[in-house]
């Protein structure tokens, strides 16, 4: 009897253990039941933030949901002589050797927004739009670049390539009844590009351009740089914007083009740049007419023998101003600042400084004529914090004003 008592007794205290296991794993399983809700429930919100990345004004919008009431048809199916066999060079050394040109990059990059856009539609009869990713800047310059030879009218394209294109489009119902409503390319001044892409109704386009009409979208050109993207100017503070600067102004460019004659617009940074050398030996005749006043200044008054006393002074002065030649590295300065200028080959001022950093450290920025009216130094200056100044004259029609040359393209 006391043995069976006590092994009850035994038992009755072990129990306790084996419960306690039981508790322990009832109440982990509640937990992870709580967890899971909770996390499912925020997992869902963060899904729907990180899907909110595009902002438009004040409202967001996912980038699976097209935010426009508009729709465009992409040609995929287009021959591979206007799409394979010109991207692939964006992919090699092509077009290293080509120049970086901002307008192929520019109209490449249009073609990948278009065929990634959640605005696309497969169903062609449902379509706003029609987008023809025929790169044709970039068709022109890299033929060029293989075959030799670049000039007004793109005739380095024969025009059996083009009525190949248009050929295949006229094979298309959706061309045949809207043609108005397919979109081209045409990054470049009309008088680079094939006449045939120069009259289509819905265009593509840098700015400013000979004329204008209603189906010309004017866009800028594209910098790839990751300093430049939109995600990297929002960050910036405000301090960052309204910091000091170094320089009043810097203007870098590069010199007159070998294949223009001299009147070609690059040569107003000719005339730029001469008034600079003018003004900067104007600043320093006066800096040393000032000096020697001063040493002028302090030999009147005394006594003793002039005639001897003179010839000392000339000496003097011939010495300081030899000295001041020799050794003078003070900049020019405009408002009390320095200023950084020079051809891209060459810096006037500073061999070792970068175009992007003096902008970046400037007030001012002059945009001075190139070849084309466009220039994406307008965007480069801005992004850098740098304020651009624009030349101003008559336009072309006589009506507005032009920032490239005398009767030049009217700025829009």
């Amino acid at each position: 009897i006391a043995k069976r008592s006590m092994a009850r007794s035994i038992k009755a205290r072990a129990l306790p253990h084996r419960v306690k296991p039981l508790i322990l794993a009832g109440v982990l399983i509640i937990c992870f039941i709580c967890f899971l809700n909770f996390f499912s429930n925020n997992f869902t919100s963060i899904l729907q933030a990180s899907n909110n990345v595009f902002i438009t004004g004040r409202s967001k919008y996912s980038p699976k949901r097209c935010p426009f009431k508009l729709s465009f048809y992409v040609y995929d199916d287009l021959p591979q002589e206007f799409t394979t066999d010109i991207e692939q060079h964006f992919t090699n050394q092509t077009m290293l050797q080509s120049g970086n040109w901002d307008d192929l990059h520019t109209e490449h990059t249009f073609v990948q927004l278009f065929r990634s856009s959640p605005c696309r539609t497969d169903d062609a009869s449902r379509a706003d739009i029609f987008v023809v990713p025929y790169m044709h800047l970039s068709d022109c310059m890299i033929t060029s670049t293989l075959h030799g030879g670049y000039g007004p009218g793109c005739r380095q394209i024969n025009p059996e390539k083009m009525q190949r294109l248009f050929d295949y489009l006229g094979g298309k119902e959706a061309y045949t009844s809207h043609s108005e409503r397919h979109l081209f390319l045409t990054m470049y001044n009309d008088f680079m590009m094939r006449k045939e892409m120069t009259e289509l109704p819905l265009r593509i386009m840098s700015s400013p351009q000979d004329h204008y009409r209603p189906g010309y979208i004017v866009v800028p050109l594209a910098n790839l740089s990751p300093e430049f993207q939109p995600s990297k100017l929002l960050n910036q503070s405000d301090d960052w914007w309204t910091r000091p600067r170094k320089y009043a102004f810097s203007a870098y460019y590069g010199g007159m083009n070998p294949k223009m004659n001299r009147k070609q617009p690059r040569r107003f940074r000719n005339y730029f740049f001469d008034s600079l050398d003018k003004r900067e030996k104007l600043q320093k005749q006066q800096q040393r007419m000032m000096e020697n006043n001063k040493t002028a200044t302090g030999f009147q008054g005394y006594s003793f023998d002039p005639p001897k006393n003179k010839e000392k002074l000339q000496k003097q002065q011939q010495q300081k101003m030899s000295n001041n030649t020799a050794t003078n590295t003070t900049a020019a300065t405009l408002g009390g600042m320095p200023y950084a200028t020079g051809f891209l080959e060459k810096s006037r001022t500073n061999k070792t400084v970068d175009a992007y950093d003096a902008y970046q450290n400037s007030i001012f920025c002059p945009i001075l004529p190139g070849d084309m009216p466009f220039a994406r130094r307008v965007f480069d200056v801005i992004f850098h914090g740098c304020l651009p100044v624009f030349m101003k004259w008559p336009s072309k029609n006589g009506e507005g004003k032009s920032w490239h040359v005398p009767h030049g393209h009217e700025v829009k």
